[in-house]
């Protein structure tokens, strides 16, 4: 790989390269910044190609040799490079749904046609299609083994594998333009969820709450300035409300307090779903 000067990334990619590319364990999700995401994916992604065409070379070599091929051989290398990917991808979308900025959602945007270019390579690739299936069918699998392969060999399918020409370059746009569109959505309805507030103007709608909790409402009510400044109110009363009064909120007696918690779990859920299971899940390159 072709070393970057700019770039703590571009080195071997060891344990201790840059936070995002550690590749195991817990991250240090402090330590990862959006411009960690713009370098270090895209070396991540050039180290995985070379060693994916390693790989390639290997078991093409061992096909045209006509010999029975190992586990060893074809699904332990494929589940490393799989992890790699899916470790450090994972951080990076996990990251893009909790801790959401203008600055991260650029940077996941400007890698994820990267991620989902390079899953469909994988997973459209003949050679490792034509290993998985000797191995099948050379027997000697335990259960769970045979389901594993079953399972790569259905998923390359559904990727495109037998795809050719322009078909498969059809199949390749569709993936990347759905993967956008999923992260679009996503990102929608957290604005949407994040763009929403309710007004509380009589004493009855707080009936129920602590004197403490609504002290703290109107303190942060007062700081925005405007009652239309929702979005002060809420990261006021996020950074600043007690455990207990939380608790407290959730159990108060008004129906307009319940209905708002509602309305944003649900959409909370809808924006954390959509981000979930999507084109660009690198967990099976295969």
């Amino acid at each position: 790989m072709t070393p970057a000067t700019s770039s703590p990334c571009a080195d071997s990619l060891t344990l201790d390269s840059a936070p995002l590319l550690v590749g195991e364990g817990l991250p240090v999700f402090g330590a990862i910044t959006p411009e960690q995401v713009v370098r270090c994916v895209p070396d991540l992604l050039e180290h995985l190609e070379a060693e994916f065409v390693a790989l390639e070379g290997r078991l093409e070599a061992a096909l045209g040799e006509m010999r029975a091929l190992g586990w060893h051989e074809v699904l332990d290398p494929l589940q490393r490079l799989e992890e790699r990917l899916s470790w450090s991808w994972g951080v990076v979308s996990h990251l893009h749904g909790v801790c959401d900025s203008p600055e991260l959602r650029e940077a996941h945007a400007s890698q994820q046609a990267r991620v989902v270019a390079f899953g469909n390579r994988c997973g459209q690739s003949t050679v490792l299609h034509g290993a998985l299936l000797n191995l099948q069918q050379q027997g000697g699998l335990d259960a769970t083994q045979k389901r594993i392969v079953s399972s790569e060999l259905r998923h390359m399918e559904l990727r495109g594998v037998a795809l050719k020409g322009e078909e498969r370059d059809a199949f390749n746009a569709t993936s990347q333009e759905l993967a956008k569109l999923s992260t679009d959505f996503g990102n929608r309805v957290l604005d949407a969820t994040n763009g929403w507030t309710l007004l509380l103007r009589e004493p009855a709608e707080v009936e129920g709450l602590p004197v403490s909790l609504r002290e703290l409402l109107a303190q942060a009510a007062r700081a925005a300035r405007t009652i239309g400044a929702a979005s002060k109110l809420r990261r006021s009363m996020r950074n600043s409300l007690p455990q207990q009064s939380a608790s407290s909120m959730r159990h108060a007696g008004s129906s307009r307090l319940e209905m708002k918690q509602s309305c944003a779990s649900v959409g909370r859920h809808a924006a954390r779903r959509s981000r979930c299971r999507r084109l660009d899940d690198p967990g099976r390159l295969g």
